[in-house]
């Protein structure tokens, strides 16, 4: 898996130089999350609903290059 994403979108709310900035990018540009209402929201807790959506979604990612 290529884990970079210099090209790709990001939050406005994930501060660029972030140590997790990388992969929230990689994360948009490969479909496993859309964020909250246009925001990432990295100081809030994840709700069980919203992991298995990530889940889901990079389950999906997983098979798609596979």
């Amino acid at each position: 898996i290529d884990v970079s994403a210099d090209d790709a979108e990001s939050f406005p709310d994930v501060k660029a130089g972030s140590w997790y900035e990388p992969a929230v990018k990689w994360a948009v540009k490969n479909g496993i999350t859309s964020g909250i209402g246009g925001s990432f929201v990295p100081d809030r807790v994840c709700n069980r609903a919203q992991m298995v959506t990530f889940l889901h979604n990079l389950d999906e990612y997983l098979a798609s290059i596979r």
